[in-house]
């Protein structure tokens, strides 16, 4: 494994033992996100989604999700006490990929841990997947 390999093997693994805890690490896509979607992280104030050659950031106002969230509980619609709020939650994408990197090179990862997820998006088994194993590391090997 050449060096930039390794650096960035660290820099996964940084992520990860910066904010880690109960509950983070990298979750493997089992068919319940996009395909170009390989693993995805909570980081904070948002997640971070690895995929084939580069990553993305994606940070949104958890502020305003825990208020709708916690108006949802009460009855704040006089007219409509029943009623849904549909309201958009500001939020940031921030792409990240590599100048003359092999883009097609999958991320590997590394550091299995007991912990995983099951996701029944809707009434579309093939939108769900189950036994999401959680893992400490990614590596892109080969990257250039």
């Amino acid at each position: 494994m050449n060096k930039k390999g390794i650096l960035f093997l660290v820099l996964c693994t940084y992520v990860f033992q910066l904010h880690g805890g109960p509950g983070t690490g990298f979750i493997e896509n089992k068919n319940q996100w996009p395909c170009e979607v390989d693993f995805l992280a909570d980081i904070p104030g948002g997640q971070m989604a690895i995929g084939a050659g580069q990553f993305n950031y994606f940070f949104l106002d958890y502020g305003e999700i825990q208020r709708l969230h916690e108006a949802s509980h009460h009855e704040f619609n006089e007219v409509d006490p029943g009623a849904e709020v549909d309201q958009p939650i500001a939020g940031r994408k921030v792409s990240v990929s590599f100048i003359n990197s092999n883009s097609f090179v999958k991320p590997r990862a590394l550091g299995r841990s007991e912990v995983y997820y099951n996701y029944f998006f809707g009434s579309e088994p093939a939108k769900w997947g189950s036994k999401a194993y959680q893992y400490r590391e990614i590596l892109y090997q080969d990257f250039y």
